[in-house]
């Protein structure tokens, strides 16, 4: 939970400045090995752009990590707005993939099911990367408010 927390607030901190990463994904989440660091760290921000500079569009990203819907209209030759959501989604299945669950509608593994705390992750997560856009988060601030209702404390 510390690391999707960590991630989730600098997306929240991105966010509120205008920034929109535009390419997240595992491989830009890096976990640093040095003491003292942030648990998680956002990388590779070529595809940034000003969540508020409505002249800018997206055309690019890593198609396993992108919604369907602006997926689909990338196909179809549309460029887009960048869109903070967009960052929430990828970071929704990036946990789902850490997590070895394959696919928003594949079956939860059993060693994720049987832990409380990851099965509500788990459960965050797939909300987060819902098929329907009207079910997912809205804002990162959603999402860290869902980790810290939803999680249960970790047993001492």
């Amino acid at each position: 939970m510390e690391l999707f927390s960590a991630a989730a607030e600098a997306l929240s901190h991105m966010h509120r400045l205008g920034v929109v990463h535009g390419d997240l994904k595992p491989a830009n989440l890096v976990v640093p090995r040095t003491a003292g660091r942030a648990p998680v760290v956002l990388i590779d921000f070529g595809l940034a752009h000003g969540a508020r500079g409505a002249a800018e569009r997206v055309r690019g990203g890593t198609l396993a990590f992108m919604p369907p819907e602006r997926r689909d209209r990338l196909f179809a030759g549309d460029s887009l707005p960048p869109d903070p959501r967009a960052d929430l989604y990828a970071l929704a299945l990036s946990l789902l993939n850490a997590m070895g669950v394959e696919s928003v509608d594949a079956p939860t593994p059993d060693d994720v099911a049987r832990d409380p705390r990851l099965a509500a992750l788990a459960e965050i997560a797939r909300g987060g990367a819902s098929l329907d856009p009207a079910k997912r988060f809205r804002t990162a601030d959603d999402v860290l408010a869902a980790l810290w209702r939803d999680v249960p404390a970790a047993p001492r």
